[in-house]
């Protein structure tokens, strides 16, 4: 049976057809065998059962290789493609399992499920999360971007994807959400924008980008006019560098607007972070986008690209060529 291990007589490791004389022993010796065989029967016989559907417990060692980055007094959100989930089939799912439950974020916005399910049976493995993937589908090889989150801190509603139709510049709809992290005293509201660029150098490649990039800055500022809660949060792998020169910066939109929005990844990029590396290629493309009204309500944001693949040797070959990239926001004071 998958994901079951069963013992059946025929391959018992428990002793069978002991043809011993209890009564031809004297009571030491038959006291002694007793306590022998009752040991064994208790020892011997208890066989290791695992199960698919059980949660993933991190091994003691594996799991103090991984920092928690959330804490109970603020809230995390953290971009990560996952590569063509999963990457590897089982490996993947193991170790992105322990990975999620150990970093202990409340929020992640993901790239690139591959196989939805494989990202169900992902969820099976996180008994404190639940998750969502986007509705669209062109082949079966059709990469999804997904929500995974809290769900005892954590509500999702609202959800819908934007640009359904323009091919050119969102080769992947948008997925939107609408998140309420529940802190008791206090609940942080906003709306998720759950991102997947077009790839690739290239004008025109760039140029699909930039139009995504010019739309976005447009349906923000229209629904916070309409009356829309004004945080917004955009995060996801948005394929390009927000330190490139002004004529192929396609983030200029954003950029030109500091009063309106913050880049939480700017400074990483300024600093040479990576969160991108195939071969000798190296990039910070995963980006993290706020209102300025969340940095006003909770300031002192902390962004960090957590550099999992220098805490786990198999990290690229099972996960993704993708580091998460995280922001801590201090939610209770």
């Amino acid at each position: 049976m998958e994901g079951n291990e069963t013992r059946g007589p025929a391959d018992s490791a428990c002793p069978q057809g002991f043809a011993l004389t209890m009564t031809r022993l004297t009571p030491f010796i038959r006291l002694f065998l007793l306590i022998g065989l009752f040991l064994l029967g208790i020892f011997g016989c208890n066989k290791r059962v695992t199960n698919g559907d059980l949660p993933v417990t991190p091994e003691d060692g594996e799991k103090s290789r991984i920092p928690a980055f959330g804490s109970d007094q603020t809230f995390e959100i953290a971009t990560w493609n996952i590569q063509n989930f999963p990457k590897a089939g089982e490996n993947t799912l193991k170790l992105l399992a322990e990975i999620i439950q150990s970093l202990n974020i409340d929020v992640y916005a993901v790239q690139e499920i591959q196989d939805t399910v494989a990202f169900r049976q992902l969820l099976q493995r996180l008994p404190d999360y639940e998750g969502i993937y986007s509705a669209d589908t062109y082949s079966s090889w059709y990469q999804k971007t997904g929500v995974i989150y809290k769900k005892q801190l954590v509500t999702l509603a609202d959800k819908k994807q934007l640009y359904w139709n323009d091919r050119f510049s969102f080769p992947r709809p948008p997925l939107q959400v609408y998140v309420t992290a529940d802190f008791g005293t206090v609940d942080f509201d906003f709306y998720l924008i759950v991102l997947h660029l077009k790839a690739f150098s290239g004008a025109e490649n760039e140029d699909r980008r930039r139009s995504a990039v010019q739309k976005l800055k447009k349906y923000v500022e229209d629904q916070i006019a309409a009356g829309a809660d004004p945080d917004f949060i955009l995060a996801g792998d948005w394929n390009d560098e927000l330190t490139d020169e002004d004529l192929h910066n396609v983030f200029l939109p954003f950029l030109n607007n500091p009063e309106q929005f913050i880049f939480l990844t700017l400074p990483l990029a300024k600093n040479g972070e990576v969160s991108y590396y195939v071969g000798n290629y190296r990039s910070l493309i995963d980006h993290i986008l706020i209102t300025t009204s969340i940095q006003q309500a909770y300031p002192n944001i902390e962004t960090q690209i957590i550099k999992l693949d220098q805490l786990l040797s198999n990290f690229y070959q099972d996960v993704s060529d993708h580091r998460p990239v995280a922001a801590r926001i201090p939610i209770v004071q």
